[in-house]
């Protein structure tokens, strides 16, 4: 599955790259509009696994229904949660910091094959149950959490601008170095490289695709990944309308000093 998917990673970024057509196709999953760029990575992805023989529930942010793929295989049934291109806004207003994630889960949802890659950096994780790459060679996850850099990306939510003098005191003078940048693979990649100590997520607005990939990825590393009361959780459902406050960091220690920053003011 590695060969495929990094063919996936290096097939979409090209056209990426080259730039896509940003007109509306149609509305998806969650009431939000389609771009062409949208549909065109989405379908490209789904006729890549079909041709990888992978017999699979489809679950993607644009499709309106789950499909199947290869439903006459002989392996076993798995689920595919896709997010094509993460960070759309990014993409329509020339941010370049844009990202793909796929995410495999067997019958029982544990998770056995991700994706996660950044178009314009080129990076790009993959992980089976064995091992975890960084751009097809193995990552050395014990140096990355020695000292990651002094940053958290922080979704911001109307209680942190509510309470805006009690969240600056908490995160943005004790903390480092606070940043958005529109596109949570991605944010979530940079954790895991040590290029940030966590991200925080508690709009109550993160759903599955833009983080399934991790929980796999995460089981390679010393990161840690729960809700803002520290619960390790599962998907609740297959549905992409799920809701999900998130707080992910690089290791133990840097989750610890997250959560009990975050409680202060939550």
């Amino acid at each position: 599955m590695k060969t495929v998917f990094e063919r996936i990673f290096k097939t979409l970024r090209i056209h990426i790259l080259k730039g896509l057509s940003s007109y509306k196709v149609g509305i998806n999953s969650k009431g939000d509009i389609t771009k062409y760029f949208d549909k065109f990575c989405e379908t490209k992805i789904i006729s890549m696994l079909q041709k990888s023989g992978i017999k699979a529930v489809i679950i993607s942010e644009e499709l309106k229904k789950t499909i199947t793929i290869n439903p006459s295989a002989k392996s076993g049934l798995h689920y595919i949660i896709i997010d094509p291109v993460d960070g759309s806004d990014n993409y329509l207003s020339g941010v370049p910091f844009v990202c793909l994630g796929i995410a495999v889960f067997d019958a029982e949802m544990e998770p056995v094959y991700s994706l996660a890659g950044n178009y314009f950096t080129g990076d790009w994780f993959y992980a089976d149950k064995m091992f975890l790459y960084l751009n097809g060679k193995k990552f050395n996850a014990s140096k990355a959490a020695k000292k990651p850099e002094d940053i958290i990306y922080f979704a911001f939510t109307d209680t942190a601008v509510n309470l805006d003098n009690k969240f600056r005191e908490i995160f943005l003078h004790s903390s480092g170095k606070v940043r958005s940048l529109g596109a949570t693979i991605g944010e979530l990649m940079l954790v895991i490289k040590g290029g940030a100590k966590s991200l925080v997520d508690v709009r109550g607005k993160l759903t599955p695709e833009n983080f399934a990939p991790f929980f796999l990825i995460a089981r390679h590393t010393k990161a840690c990944f729960t809700d803002e009361y520290g619960n390790v959780f599962k998907l609740r459902s297959k549905l992409l309308t799920d809701e999900y406050n998130v707080v992910f960091s690089n290791n133990p220690r840097e989750h610890a000093k997250t959560l009990a920053k975050l409680v202060k003011f939550l």
